[in-house]
């Protein structure tokens, strides 16, 4: 029941990112986004550095090259660490772990299910 959340989740296309002003959220996520233009980054920059939260999923849309150049902000970069290509076959599932919410977590409404 989306009322009872504790958090509100706005879905917003990463071509439309630049439509939404950054300080009106707490928490950006961006999802197996391929590309950011400059502007976008700057402006995920800007919220990061004012207390803003970035999170940022893989997925088969990233290109490891291009996000590692684009997610520069200030002469650091924007992510955790330098992305590598992905290796292995995609198909595969034997190897790793589902993500396991923490119950009563705010987060972990938004990635139940």
């Amino acid at each position: 029941d989306v009322e009872k959340a504790p958090i509100v989740i706005d879905q917003v296309g990463w071509l439309d990112l630049s439509s939404r002003r950054l300080s009106d959220y707490d928490v950006v996520m961006l999802v197996d986004v391929p590309e950011l233009l400059e502007a976008q980054v700057t402006a995920i920059g800007q919220f990061v550095s004012g207390g803003g939260g970035l999170m940022t999923f893989l997925g088969p849309n990233i290109q490891p090259d291009l996000l590692n150049k684009n997610m520069n902000f200030e002469g650091g970069s924007l992510l955790p660490g330098t992305l590598l290509d992905a290796i292995g076959d995609a198909s595969d599932r034997s190897v790793g772990q589902a993500i396991n919410p923490i119950d009563g977590h705010p987060l972990a409404f938004g990635l139940a299910g």
